[in-house]
């Protein structure tokens, strides 16, 4: 079995936390257990440089693989039409917030323009794939026919749409705790 990781699991403290309090030593855990059971591990360098902002990534050097995606990988149209339709209605819902905000005018400018922004960034970031990082990771596991760990919901959503398998990441440790018991591998 093999498996692409996202910046997620080691970010998100829901899933970290599973592991250890420290986000390192959660990832050494992690990537060490799947090591164990035999999974090859497999990232991008895309997602090793984010890992750059919660931890210092060479000490997970030999616990998985860093592997750029061939990006002529081919990508079925229907995925990529969900995939425009999601974002052509998310932008209708985001401009009819931006005209709601026009029409009640600015009482304070800060707080008004925070959370614009915040529902902005809800209605139009979240659940989506909204990185080219993401899509590396999807189009990595697509080529390796592996499956994604990940906690993003835009990285499943798009996954899902291209038939590839998906660890989430609130049942990672059971996954771990619980692989090979059955017949899963």
């Amino acid at each position: 079995m093999k498996i692409v990781v996202d910046t997620s699991i080691f970010g998100n403290p829901e899933v970290y936390g599973m592991f250890d309090q420290d986000r390192a030593s959660s990832a050494i855990k992690i990537l060490s257990k799947f090591r164990e059971l035999g999974i090859e591990v497999y990232t991008t360098p895309s997602v090793r440089k984010e890992l750059e902002m919660f931890l210092d990534p060479r000490i997970l050097e030999g616990l998985w693989t860093i592997r750029a995606p061939n990006l002529n990988l081919n990508i079925p149209a229907y995925a990529i039409w969900i995939y425009i339709s999601n974002i052509k209605s998310r932008l209708d819902k985001a401009l009819r917030l931006a005209e709601d905000y026009s029409r009640k005018g600015i009482r304070d400018e800060r707080e008004d323009i925070k959370d614009l922004r915040e529902k902005f960034r809800e209605l139009v970031r979240n659940g989506i794939l909204d990185s080219t990082t993401d899509l590396e990771l999807v189009i990595l596991a697509k080529e390796l026919d592996a499956a994604i760990l990940t906690a993003d919901q835009g990285i499943i959503k798009f996954a899902e749409s291209l038939g590839c398998s998906i660890i989430y990441a609130d049942s990672v440790k059971y996954f771990l705790d619980n692989y090979g018991l059955g017949d899963n591998r």
